[in-house]
């Protein structure tokens, strides 16, 4: 009888440690994929393209990126919200999720949703094609209007195909707003390349 339990409770230890070592790496595979998390801003097709922004938010470490233009500060996490790293962004009345949020130029300075990462609503955000016709994509963040619904801010942000660039940078555009209120960023990287295999991964 003791034999059986000191085996039972060997087994019981065992089976423990298995189901904790098969939780942990569901765990991984989830984070690794993007599973578990709503990565429905992060993929998508165009012209039998596949787009995958994914890899490029754990290449940052999912670090909520900036660019200065014009003397204004805009924040931008892509597949995500800005809101747990810039508290500033945060509490707004028509959106609690921003994408892109502008620190303005005045004194004191004014924080601004500038398009929101909120997939429940409808065409959140707008995959386009490049217009210089440049392998890439631009995501059109909209559906914001912060802190006043008067003034609907939104921002476009063209990622631009170049494998060079690892992770490359977040940077305004010439001009970085037009017409008011719209706002417009590019990033160069390669992670904006079409996806190339089944893991997702940019060509």
């Amino acid at each position: 009888r003791i034999q059986d339990a000191a085996f039972s409770n060997l087994f019981k230890q065992r089976m423990k440690a298995t189901l904790l070592l098969i939780v942990t790496t569901l765990a991984l595979v989830c984070i690794v994929s993007g599973q578990g998390r709503n990565t429905t801003n992060c993929r998508n097709k165009l012209h039998g393209k596949e787009y995958n922004l994914w890899p490029l938010y754990l290449r940052i470490k999912g670090d909520v990126q900036t660019a200065i233009s014009s003397g204004q500060f805009y924040f931008y996490l892509p597949c995500g919200s800005v809101v747990e790293q810039v508290p500033e962004c945060s509490g707004f009345a028509y959106d609690r999720e921003p994408a892109v949020c502008q620190k303005d130029g005045r004194q004191p300075p004014q924080f601004h949703g500038c398009g929101t990462a909120n997939t429940s609503r409808e065409g959140v955000p707008i995959w386009e094609s490049l217009s210089s016709g440049a392998e890439g994509f631009r995501l059109v963040y909209n559906k914001s209007g912060e802190p006043s619904q008067r003034f609907q801010r939104m921002t476009s942000i063209d990622f631009i195909c170049d494998p060079t660039k690892d992770p490359g940078a977040l940077e305004g555009k010439n001009p970085d707003e037009n017409p008011m209120h719209y706002y417009h960023l590019e990033w160069r990287t390669k992670y904006a390349c079409p996806v190339s295999n089944k893991k997702g991964e940019a060509a």
